[in-house]
């Protein structure tokens, strides 16, 4: 804690002291690494800087170059290393890595320069294997979706056919109650055709 807060204090009184040739050629905001390899941020400043100094956005110094204060381009944890055109590469991307970064330098007139990198990690792959699996679960998701469709269809089907079969039963036994109807009336026809003709054949 001490330490780190005596090295803040040496950057306060040794930044206006130094100065780097240089600009911003090549520092886009949005950049990305691979979980579990090596990346660089790249901020391309130019190869003559004297000094250039990488921040997290919790304003915590990580990395810095500086002959008043550091002699090598690398952390003290072998994390991050500053490269000869004043880019910041990761060792070994991991899980506490995506954040935004600050690079500080100074130009040929001793005016401070900054900028800001946001520092996303891909879990898995390259970007372009990412958009390889969005469209692999796109693809899954359809398939899974047909065959939801498919199966409700074939159960709209079933309910269709097991209603026709109800209908059809329904419509058998009316004919079957019909047909039983008309052999009753019939008989009652006949029956009463006899009744008539004993009582006539009585007189």
């Amino acid at each position: 804690m001490l330490t780190n807060l005596k090295v803040a204090i040496t950057l306060v009184f040794a930044l206006p002291l130094v100065a780097a040739t240089g600009s911003f050629d090549d520092c886009p905001s949005r950049q990305s690494g691979t979980l579990g390899q090596a990346a660089t941020i790249k901020c391309s400043i130019g190869s003559n800087f004297s000094s250039v100094y990488w921040y997290r956005s919790n304003d915590m110094l990580v990395v810095c170059y500086d002959v008043g204060i550091r002699s090598e381009h690398q952390s003290e944890n072998d994390d991050y290393v500053i490269e000869s055109d004043g880019s910041l590469r990761i060792n070994n991307v991991s899980s506490h890595h995506p954040t935004v970064y600050r690079v500080v330098f100074y130009d040929d007139e001793n005016h401070i320069q900054k900028k800001r990198v946001r520092f996303l990690v891909n879990r898995e792959g390259s970007i372009s294997e990412y958009l390889e699996r969005v469209q692999q679960r796109r693809k899954d998701l359809e398939r899974k979706q047909q065959r939801r469709e498919e199966k409700k269809r074939r159960r709209i089907l079933q309910m269709m056919k097991k209603e026709e079969r109800k209908a059809a039963k329904k419509e058998k036994a009316a004919i079957k109650e019909k047909r039983r109807q008309e052999k009753l009336k019939r008989k009652r026809e006949r029956t009463k055709a006899r009744g008539q003709k004993d009582k006539e054949s009585s007189k």
